[in-house]
């Protein structure tokens, strides 16, 4: 599945996305603003340092989520994709 700016995702995502938080999820649904691939554009240290116990993943999308009316951050490797019906 490519995903794209602009594009519509209905997933589960933890609801604290922390190492040793549980996992626990909630439905989410955003719609795509931009996609930032943290190899080529890492993350400022001072940004790790801030939530160490995060969990990361290399693509991070900056969203507006749909459900909660404001703009959010998800990593893709936390996401579970699923089609809406």
């Amino acid at each position: 599945m490519t995903i794209q700016e602009k594009d519509v995702l209905h997933f589960w995502y933890p609801r604290h996305n922390c190492e040793g938080m549980g996992d626990r999820k909630e439905r989410r649904r955003i719609v795509v603003k931009r996609i930032r691939d943290c190899v080529t554009e890492p993350l400022e240290r001072a940004t790790i340092e801030q939530a160490p116990a995060l969990r990361r993943g290399r693509f991070l999308s900056e969203a507006f989520d749909l459900d909660k009316l404001e703009e959010r951050q998800f990593y893709f490797d936390s996401m579970d994709l699923f089609q809406e019906r």
